[in-house]
């Protein structure tokens, strides 16, 4: 009784004290690695965005690929690009990938300051047909034609 006891208690306070708050204390800013870029340069990821890769499984992250710079900021939120797509969060929301042919469709109509907005979920598959939401639409990607909704 007295473990589970102070697991318990453990547990509470790493919460109450964990790196991973979506609206990035500065705790969240000392998480971070530095990871070898496809330019052969090393790029720190951080915070929200690389607890975001690391929950990433292993096919994901090889998908993913190396950073391809630094991490950026825009007015409303930050992402960090990667060979294979974008780690991207709006300001108080949780971050998301955006990746291969969605993305690329995503980047032609502007990105998170275009007309879709900013991502709502990570890419998931439906009977084949990849599926991402956006603030104000989604994309689909079914036997190579991308469908924006």
């Amino acid at each position: 009784m007295g473990v589970l006891v102070v697991l318990v208690a453990t547990v509470l306070v790493a919460t109450q004290f964990s790196p991973f708050d979506s609206n990035e204390s500065s705790a969240s800013a000392t998480y971070s690695t530095t990871m070898l870029g496809a330019d052969g340069v090393e790029y720190t990821v951080s915070g929200s965005l690389l607890e975001k890769y690391s929950a990433a499984t292993a096919p994901q992250k090889a998908d993913l690929g190396q950073p391809l710079g630094a991490e950026k900021t825009n007015p409303d939120g930050k992402y960090q690009w990667f060979v294979g797509g974008v780690i991207i969060q709006k300001d108080g929301n949780p971050p998301y990938i955006v990746w291969g042919e969605i993305r690329n469709k995503w980047n032609v109509l502007g990105g998170s300051q275009g007309a879709l907005g900013y991502p709502t979920s990570d890419e998931i598959d439906i009977d084949g047909v990849k599926v991402s939401t956006f603030e104000n639409g989604t994309i689909t990607f079914d036997d190579g034609i991308v469908t924006v909704r």
